[in-house]
């Protein structure tokens, strides 16, 4: 990733940042050690079920994966940032995640930041609260403190497929 970033200049810099936690199935095996996708668990109804019990309430295996994906603004830029085992994540959990990742991408990349995009999970929508401030009714921005220019803002949105999806689902209903 470095040595693609490293080829942009000038606004082929500015990227956005999307995260999402999605269903992952709980039979599914990966090496933790290089992220890979292994394939599948079964060891029949009767042995799965045994396994479960055995993991215990601090061990318990994730129901979701956190993704944070990087997309170019102006440029082809895209890739997984990173991925996290999750059985649902808290928008205390998603704020030091999510300014790792922008530091990330600012500090070590030389990526610019301007947006996080994300569905309206209400983790998410409390994780752009937490970043209102005083002067604001709506938590829609916020100071990138990783940007090296002066007070570049951090733009907080909706993924708008994700928000159309939503409206055609509840006029179904």
């Amino acid at each position: 990733m470095k040595h693609e970033s490293s080829k942009l200049e000038g606004i082929g810099k500015y990227v956005v940042l999307m995260f999402d936690e999605v269903s992952v199935k709980d039979d599914l095996v990966f090496d933790k050690n290089t992220g890979e996708l292994i394939g599948f668990m079964n060891l029949g109804e009767d042995l799965n079920n045994m396994f479960r019990k055995n993991q215990g309430a601090q061990n318990s295996v994730a129901s979701h994966a956190l993704v944070f994906i990087v997309c170019g603004v102006a440029s082809k830029l895209k890739f997984v940032l990173g991925y996290f085992a999750t059985c649902t994540a808290t928008s205390g959990m998603l704020v030091p995640l999510l300014w790792r990742a922008i530091g990330y991408c600012e500090s070590y990349a030389g990526l610019k930041a301007i947006s996080v995009v994300s569905d309206k999970a209400s983790s998410n929508q409390k994780l752009y609260q937490i970043h209102q401030n005083s002067l604001q009714s709506v938590a829609y921005k916020t100071t990138n403190v990783f940007s090296r220019e002066y007070c570049r803002p951090l733009f907080f949105s909706s993924d708008s497929p994700h928000l159309l999806k939503t409206a055609r689902n509840n006029l179904a209903n």
